[in-house]
């Protein structure tokens, strides 16, 4: 199936994200449509994507590595696997930014 994830994808891209994370300030990162926004600790799909709702992180602490490898791990899952949907795989690149209005 063209639409699935290539084997190892979301956790390189996971990965990616937490370091990219770590050695900035960004708060918001972006991916196929996407958004990430740590400040409030919540991941928005892109708009009237089926099946896919905001995502709540209120129960973890983007400070903690393990919390912030979850929560990026997490949101990247979501944006790879909608693809399927969006036909945005071209654009499974990962933008972060400081705040949302950069």
């Amino acid at each position: 199936m063209a639409d699935m994830p290539i084997p190892g994808e979301i956790e390189h891209l996971s990965d990616m994200l937490f370091q990219r994370f770590r050695s900035s300030n960004h708060r918001i990162a972006k991916l196929a449509d996407w958004t990430l926004n740590l400040t409030e600790k919540i991941s928005i799909p892109p708009p009237k994507l089926p099946g896919y709702t905001i995502t709540d992180y209120c129960h973890f602490d983007p400070r903690k590595d393990e919390d912030l490898k979850a929560i990026c791990h997490d949101f990247v899952r979501c944006a790879v696997f909608s693809v399927r949907w969006t036909k945005k795989r071209n654009e499974l690149k990962i933008t972060t930014m400081e705040t949302e209005n950069e």
